[in-house]
């Protein structure tokens, strides 16, 4: 019998590996607007299962909470520009550095400024010679100044002047950083297949500096585990964790780390899982994860090993 041949759907056949190869063609076009490009992690986080992906490209977009730490990178040396009367003098806009304050004022004044706001808006000022910025320490600072000033003596304004070539370097940071990014997950992955959850966990923590990670449910409540966690997860987010971790180290040929993965995730499907072998667990590989050949493993085995630590201390295990 004559059978007919219906050729494969490419669109369909290839719609998750192709984001990931579309980002990949498209990050180290200079012409290619950043924002876009986040937005496509946006949807690789969300096929990967990585939290840590999607919540770093939504912070990229939005801004940063102001409960959330901002990478390094968005943190800056800032002059300060200020404006003060002394009698009959005034003088306005005279640069200043965190140096010329009293200790006491320094204390509620941090030595560098942090920009948390949306990347398009730091975009849009990147394009202004200088952008002039007031924030909350700098109001309490200048209150604090001018208790200790005598009375002819008064700041009338301080505010940090950013001059726009720093804010187009932090534009030019996060994309250097996407690049290296989606450069490290693409190094270990096959053509037409996506990288594990665990991967591209390791890769931001590696190359942006901070991850995003969950909150456990301990039976007191939830236990945070990482910086800015803000999704919910059960313990089974550890024992799926500790597979993709295991398929790193499988491909490492990392046979004694893998043993170890073994060991703790047997711990783990106990009915009653007990806190002395999974600390146990964690502390073994917390030891391996020194000295294992690849950056990448060893930042996935450090997450892995804070998470299971905090729930063991958190009361999540009998």
């Amino acid at each position: 019998m004559d059978t007919i041949s219906i050729p494969p759907d490419p669109a369909k056949d290839t719609m998750t590996s192709s984001l990931l190869t579309d980002l990949r063609e498209r990050v180290i076009d200079e012409a290619e607007p950043l924002p876009g490009l986040l937005r496509k992690c946006l949807m690789l986080g969300a096929q990967t299962g990585s939290q840590s992906l999607r919540e770093w490209a939504r912070f990229e977009l939005n801004g940063y909470p102001d409960d959330v730490d901002a990478p390094a990178y968005r943190s800056i040396h800032a002059g300060m520009l200020m404006s003060s009367i002394s009698g009959n003098t005034v003088v306005s806009r005279k640069p200043v550095s965190w140096y010329d304050f009293p200790d006491d004022v320094r204390e509620v004044l941090p030595e560098l400024l942090t920009l948390k706001g949306p990347l398009a808006e730091i975009e849009e000022m990147a394009t202004w010679e200088a952008f002039h910025y007031g924030t909350g320490p700098l109001s309490a600072a200048q209150m604090m100044f001018n208790a200790i000033l005598p009375p002819h003596q008064q700041i009338t304004s301080l505010m940090y002047a950013v001059p726009g070539p720093t804010l187009r370097g932090i534009v030019d940071r996060i994309r250097t950083s996407l690049v290296e990014l989606v450069a490290d997950l693409t190094a270990d992955t096959p053509l037409g297949e996506l990288p594990s959850r665990a991967a591209v966990d390791a890769a931001l923590s590696d190359r942006v500096g901070v991850q995003y990670i969950t909150y456990l449910h301990a039976p007191s409540g939830p236990v945070a585990v990482g910086e800015g966690a803000h999704a919910q997860g059960t313990v089974e987010d550890l024992s799926r964790a500790l597979a993709d971790l295991r398929v790193m180290a499988e491909k490492e040929g990392e046979e004694e780390l893998t043993e170890a993965i073994d060991e703790l995730q047997q711990a783990l499907q106990e009915d009653q899982p007990a806190v002395g072998p999974v600390a146990e667990g964690a502390g073994r590989l917390r030891r391996l994860a020194a000295n294992v050949g690849s950056a990448a493993l060893g930042s996935a085995v450090t997450g892995v090993v804070e998470t299971a630590t905090a729930m063991a201390f958190g009361g999540v295990f009998g």
